[in-house]
Parts: structure tokens; C-alpha cells; sequence
């Protein structure tokens, strides 16, 4: 099983939610997971920098896109991402229509 995990604190390993991932994630590490942590704060991406070529230069597409293309290519190249997504998906949906 491939384990993708995503650290979005500015606290990188110091901060609350890395004091609950890394247990998580050694323990899926000795279930035998192959594990990722990506940690937001060490990506080279910030706010939109307003420049709008992505209405006009380059229709849209982000020029910051490059800079998550790594995270977002194991994302959605993971199938049981996908499944999960679609099962949560059909969940809400169920729960809403109640």
C-alpha cells in the first residue's frame, strides 16, 4: 500500500499536527505501507501573484502549476485515492439528501 501524507503546518515536525502524523505514519510504515510526507511549508508556492496569465497568457492553467505538479501527479495516479474520493463522494451525497 502506497501512503501519500500531506503536512500542511508551518511548523513542519515541531507543530500539533506532526505529533499526530508521525505515529500514524510509523505505524503504517510497519504494516509494510511505502510512506510520502510532503510538508507544504517546503514547497516553492505562494499566493497568486495577481499577474492574471492565467486568463490571458496561458488560458487557464496556473503559473504556480509546476510547483505542485509532483504532489498533485501521486494524487491522482493513485487509484485507491480515487475510490476513496468517490465512496466520500457518494457519502455526502447520501447525507444530504436526507
Amino acid at each position: 500500500m502506497n501512503v501519500l501524507a500531506i503536512n500542511g503546518s508551518p511548523h513542519l515536525d515541531d507543530g500539533n499536527t506532526a505529533m499526530i502524523l508521525s505515529p500514524f505514519l510509523d505505524e503504517m510504515k510497519e504494516t509494510g505501507a511505502n510512506v510520502e510526507l510532503f510538508c507544504t511549508r517546503k514547497l516553492k508556492f505562494g499566493p497568486c501573484d495577481g499577474d492574471m496569465s492565467c486568463c490571458f497568457k496561458n488560458p487557464g492553467k496556473c503559473g504556480q502549476e509546476e510547483l505542485l505538479a509532483e504532489v498533485s501527479k501521486r494524487l491522482m495516479s493513485d487509484e485507491d485515492y480515487k475510490k476513496g474520493m468517490n465512496e466520500m463522494m457518494e457519502q455526502m451525497k447520501k447525507s444530504m439528501a436526507q
